[in-house]
């Protein structure tokens, strides 16, 4: 038998599945925090369109903008713009313009004038500078950041917009810049700012507050408190045409994903209605066919993390028909292995809740395509290859009927010829699923002699890990040791 610290993960408990789940939850954010900005940019550079694009700069050049800049002369709007053009370039120019004595406090003075145009390009310069490296954003937050949160709350669209895109860059550099932000009262206004009638400043907003869910921070309650939730899925609702702002949508998913894999949150998300919006989405970019991967990889992952807390998610999640259909159509067709690996842990969540009370049905009846998808990735490495194994291990736990299924696909010849490359967590997956064959078909033990699975458990034993090597052990000793020729 396999050792009692991993067959737990495959006999369901209501406390132990629950408990599971949120633990699996919590370690998956931590990864895809690491990940993220593979997708978006903490960061984000503002490009003047066909405005200064072809100059060439350098640090010469750069250096006399600034000094222009401190002359106070009729041309200050066309500097601003080549320094915001300049700073896209390189953090070279940036540490050119920083080291000009006065530069950067000429560059605050422009920002609190009076003329709405300079305030704009100053703000402009910013937002641009703060894309660079730390100390240069450091260095600028001290000094500009209290004028950009307090023209979040202005009625100037376009300063909104662009103060806060510099907060966001601000916000994500480090958790140092994020703290001096939420001291000084930045969360209220953006999530206010949520609300906008410009869309541009809904995406700055979104982009802003996106980055302050970078980490466990902490920021979280606050953002609730200001009624984020609220503002958020009014930006998920269709048109009445039956479109929907795909520029939106990125960022507006972040912030629900990473608030949707706190379980402290999950009576505040079932009682806003989030599981239809959000399958609405995964449907309706399925439709149409858009391959935007920093829509759908979001939308997947709240979806999962829900699936991971409150049973009444789950039912809510099945109730939708589309469901099974749409992961089929990406875990099928997309490039992008992290979307198999998403889809995995979705469906091992779904099939990990209460078998008695939770219409589970829908996925052991008609979910094959998906199950014979996961077979085919057990051989796969890292984490692709571990989620495959979490499903089918929770899939044959309902049951003879889909153990057989799992033979009937060629799941155990996939199983048995991967055993000694998997890596040690798959490995112990593995193994949990021959214990279950063996425990719930009378003919598990001859399936798994015929291909010769005595031989493959021997192999473990020379393995490092200790844990593995004895629920290999355990297994021989209980079914295979009196066998002579296996």
């Amino acid at each position: 038998m396999a050792s009692a610290d991993h067959s737990n993960l495959y006999k369901y408990n209501s406390n132990q599945g629950q408990q599971r789940r949120n633990e699996r939850r919590i370690q998956q954010q931590d990864v895809r925090r690491q990940k993220r900005d593979q997708l978006i940019s903490s960061k984000r550079l503002r490009y003047h369109i066909n405005s200064h694009n072809e100059q060439c700069y350098d640090n010469d050049r750069v250096q006399n903008l600034a000094r222009d800049l401190l002359k106070h002369s009729s041309q200050r709007i066309d500097i601003l713009k080549q320094l915001a053009t300049a700073f896209t370039h390189h953090d070279d120019f940036i540490s050119t313009f920083l080291s000009v004595d006065n530069a950067l406090q000429a560059l605050i003075g422009i920002l609190t004038q009076c003329d709405s145009e300079l305030q704009q390009h100053a703000a402009w310069c910013i937002t641009n500078i703060c894309a660079g490296n730390h100390q240069q954003t450091l260095q600028v937050t001290r000094l500009a950041a209290p004028y950009c949160i307090t023209y979040l709350s202005g009625q100037n669209l376009a300063m909104q917009d662009q103060c806060a895109w510099a907060i966001g860059n601000i916000a994500g550099d480090s958790q140092e810049c994020r703290q001096l932000l939420v001291k000084q009262g930045v969360i209220k206004p953006l999530v206010t700012l949520l609300n906008a009638t410009s869309e541009n400043v809904i995406q700055s907003a979104a982009f802003a507050l996106s980055n302050f869910t970078r980490e466990e921070d902490i920021y979280f309650k606050e953002m609730i408190d200001c009624g984020i939730l609220r503002y958020l899925l009014d930006r998920l609702r269709f048109n009445k045409d039956g479109s929907i702002s795909l520029a939106l949508l990125p960022d507006i998913l972040q912030i629900l994903h990473h608030i949707a894999a706190r379980n402290e949150y999950d009576h505040v998300l079932l009682s806003s209605d989030i599981v239809k919006p959000i399958l609405k989405i995964i449907h309706y970019i399925t439709e149409i066919r858009n391959y935007q991967i920093k829509i759908i990889t979001p939308a997947i992952r709240i979806i999962g993390n829900l699936a991971g807390g409150s049973d009444e998610f789950i039912t809510l999640i099945l109730q939708e028909s589309t469901i099974l259909q749409d992961l089929t159509y990406w875990i099928s067709r997309s490039t992008h292995s992290h979307i198999a690996k998403e889809i995995f842990w979705l469906l091992s969540n779904l099939l990990g809740g209460n078998p008695e009370i939770l219409p589970v049905t829908c996925i052991l009846n008609h979910g094959n395509d998906l199950i014979k998808e996961a077979i085919k990735r057990l051989s796969w490495a890292d984490e692709v290859g571990v989620e495959a194994a979490v499903l089918i291990r929770n899939y044959i736990n309902f049951g003879q009927e889909y153990v057989q299924r799992l033979i009937d696909f060629n799941g155990l010849e996939a199983l048995i010829g991967n055993l000694k490359s998997a890596s040690v967590e798959k490995a112990l997956l593995f193994l949990d699923i021959f214990q279950i064959i063996l425990t719930t078909i009378p003919h598990g033990k001859h399936l798994l002699d015929q291909l010769n699975i005595r031989e493959e458990l021997d192999l473990l034993s020379y393995r490092e890990d200790e844990s593995l090597t004895k629920c290999a052990n355990r297994l021989i000793d209980e079914y295979f040791a009196s066998d002579i020729n296996p």
